[in-house]
């Protein structure tokens, strides 16, 4: 699952790291991504990769709660996906997220990004599902969490390989295999995660504090849902 995440890596180094000109589109840091409102992806247009900014999830009507994520072992057959899937896949540029494990009725925020400290794609599908809106949305799409994850949340986003972003971006029916092929979890050892405060727990806060380490930590243990 990903419900919350962080972008505030410098725009050059986001230049460099997807090698994609960001110049045409307003940036600033963003610490605590909601869903529903705008965020930076890229997908291939006239074979070009090109940045753009997307509203993350699906609310197909006004009394709709809406969708936010897709699971990827349903996303190729599920109705509302599968078109999508085929054709619109994206990039959604994050540099961290954040998942609650749940201990009783108290939920306990965490922060995850790459041991690397560099940024990242989550895989994702985007499109027009509303039809009285024509504005294009996007979806997270997750895979069974790896073993650093398991103990705070079952799921985990799926976050590509930089080698795979023109596979996963190329809208050709024939790339169906390889793209499915690219959904599974990130190894654990590729990440690091560390206990965060509660204040990301409000999408008013979009401040750098949200991501910074929260003490004292304590071990990580299985949810009790």
């Amino acid at each position: 699952m990903c419900s919350r995440y962080s972008l505030y890596t410098q725009q050059q180094t986001l230049e460099q790291y997807f090698k994609i000109s960001f110049d045409h589109l307003p940036f600033h840091p963003r610490y605590n991504i909601a869903p529903f409102q705008k965020i930076l992806c890229v997908r291939e247009n006239d074979s070009t990769p090109t940045a753009e900014y997307l509203t993350w999830g699906i609310k197909l009507n006004d009394w709709y709660r809406g969708v936010i994520n897709a699971r990827s072992e349903t996303v190729a057959s599920k109705p509302l996906f599968s078109t999508a899937f085929r054709t619109k896949r994206c990039l959604i540029i994050a540099d961290g997220f954040y998942e609650w494990q749940h201990r009783g009725k108290e939920k306990i925020p965490s922060y995850i990004k790459r041991k690397s400290d560099t940024p990242f794609a989550f895989a994702g599908i985007s499109g027009s599902w509303n039809p009285n809106d024509t504005t294009d949305a996007c979806v997270i799409l997750t895979v069974p969490a790896n073993t650093s994850i398991q103990p705070i949340h079952s799921r985990m986003p799926v976050i590509l390989n930089p080698t795979d972003y023109k596979s996963w971006l190329q809208p050709d029916s024939r790339s169906i295999d390889t793209a499915t092929s690219l959904l599974k979890p990130l190894p654990a050892s590729a990440l690091t995660i560390h206990r965060v405060s509660n204040i990301v727990n409000s999408i008013s806060n979009d401040t750098p504090e949200c991501v910074q380490v929260h003490l004292p930590q304590e071990p990580f243990q299985h949810s009790l849902l």
